[in-house]
């Protein structure tokens, strides 16, 4: 399992790519993964991603504004932070860190092949020194647990579904506290708290006694039998949450059980 990598900007991508760390079957060539790459322009800044499977999809979603950051016209300023807790391959990283290059954008990715695709597409976007990825996910308590990951997509990856041999594979994460996530980073507040962490943003959320250094919170509230069995919510987890910080989006999405 690869330990904990802190990326900021080209120097440490480039990094990674001369110690020769594996991008999931992109083939490398001339010092940067070669592959079919997809162009999005907003508002006169480009962006590009490798033409994965799953990268259509989150292209769609990040640009069309699913999460609401700018239809809420929120703005950042220096200093100010914002926290992708499930980054998947970087879309909406990517896109932050580049759109308001003021603010300080950490990416969080738990599932090493996962994160290697979103250090590609870094690198593809480099340089970008406001952003910072680390290779561990958000949970009630610090440790390791094995994650229950599609063998074809990125997307979906949780530990609160049942295991398929024909479709999934095991594969263990290391998982840190919101809280010691502060420590880590070497943060004082988040102004953003994007989450899209399949289900474990139940314990996540409940666990932390940081919720006061967050403003904002945008993502997505996951149920399924598991979640409801041990009692979870999704109306009660956003209005214990509302209490505590502004929400300006949230998507309740059913899991596969």
């Amino acid at each position: 399992m690869m330990e904990e990598v802190f990326m900021e900007g080209r120097t440490v991508v480039e990094d990674a790519v001369a110690k020769n760390m594996p991008m999931d079957g992109m083939a490398m060539a001339g010092g940067s993964p070669a592959g079919n790459v997809m162009r999005v322009e907003k508002t006169g800044k480009v962006f590009d991603f490798y033409n994965t499977i799953d990268i259509p999809a989150l292209i769609d979603e990040v640009f069309s504004d699913a999460y609401e950051v700018f239809s809420h016209n929120i703005s950042f300023s220096p200093g100010d932070v914002i926290v992708d807790a499930g980054a998947n391959e970087g879309v909406f990283s990517i896109m932050m860190a580049k759109m308001f290059p003021d603010a300080t954008v950490i990416a969080l990715e738990p599932v090493v092949n996962t994160y290697k695709k979103m250090v590609a597409n870094m690198q593809l976007n480099a340089p970008i020194s406001n952003l910072k990825a680390f290779n561990f996910g958000l949970g009630g308590e610090s440790g390791y647990m094995d994650m229950i990951v599609s063998k074809d997509h990125t997307g979906g990856s949780s530990s609160i579904i049942t295991f398929v041999p024909s479709d999934h594979i095991r594969v263990p994460v290391r998982i840190v506290t919101l809280d010691n996530l502060f420590n880590i980073a070497g943060i004082d507040k988040i102004k953003l708290l994007k989450m899209d962490i399949e289900g474990m943003e139940y314990e996540t959320l409940y666990a932390s006694k940081s919720l006061s250094k967050i403003e904002l919170f945008t993502g997505e509230v996951h149920i399924n039998g598991k979640l409801e069995y041990r009692g979870f919510r999704p109306d009660g987890l956003c209005n214990w949450l509302g209490h505590r910080v502004k929400i300006i989006h949230v998507n309740v999405c059913p899991m596969a059980q």
